[in-house]
């Protein structure tokens, strides 16, 4: 009989592109792809290979973000991810995240973003007290904290580009592992001193604490870069 690992993922017809586009990002963010690499579907996994008419229009819903080119003769050019990449990616983060701390801060009481964040507070303190064994679930709590920040933004352009951006803030974890526990631990104290500033309603202070932890973030991912390529 077959077991779990026999089974074959079945994607939508409805979501289907979306789904190949974030294994396209995700094929590009797991493995090192030097600037300027042409481009064939065919390598960029089983999952692309097994949906080859749309395959060959993922690189197009990509091209917005910056990571692949057209070439002159035809076909793709991969861009790689690079250290003005990256730079231009957390200014850019930094002027959506800001702009969504303002709002958050008017959001009205009953807004779903204030129990979500208080869910948080609770996620964030209970691993700040397990940090020595479990640091390296801050990844998906980091994402879910940002998540839910930029939530409150209904901007269909901010959205999509939201989504390469936690996708590559999220691999960065994977990439430099040196001192992991203390800067996971680091960013824990700075996401609570963000929620702490929304909840007072003190647009100030959480603007000033988002700032300082977007810089820390702008510092990691670029240590993390320069790890990821010297591996």
């Amino acid at each position: 009989m077959p077991d779990q690992d026999d089974r074959i993922a079945v994607i939508r017809a409805a979501d289907g592109l979306q789904a190949l586009e974030q294994r396209f990002l995700d094929w590009i963010l797991r493995f090192d792809v030097p600037a300027e690499t042409p481009l064939s579907v065919a390598r960029a996994g089983a999952d692309l290979r097994r949906h080859p008419a749309s395959a060959e229009r993922v690189p197009g819903r990509a091209q917005p973000f910056g990571l692949v080119a057209r070439r002159p003769k035809g076909g793709w050019m991969l861009r790689g991810f690079t250290k003005e990449f990256a730079v231009e990616l957390s200014d850019f983060r930094l002027v959506l995240e800001l702009d969504a701390i303002a709002k958050l801060v008017e959001a009205p009481v009953d807004h779903p973003v204030w129990p979500r964040l208080a869910t948080l507070r609770v996620q964030h303190l209970a691993l700040a007290d397990q940090i020595d064994t479990h640091f390296h679930e801050f990844s998906k709590l980091d994402e879910a904290f940002h998540e839910a920040i930029n939530a409150v933004v209904r901007n269909r352009f901010v959205a999509e580009f939201q989504k390469v951006i936690s996708l590559i803030f999220h691999y960065h974890y994977m990439w430099d592992k040196t001192q992991e526990k203390q800067r996971n631990g680091a960013a824990i104290q700075e996401h609570l001193a963000i929620i702490d500033a929304l909840e007072a309603r003190d647009a100030g202070r959480a603007l000033d604490a988002a700032r300082q932890h977007l810089r820390t973030s702008k510092s990691t991912l670029l240590s993390s870069l320069r790890h990821h390529d010297l591996g």
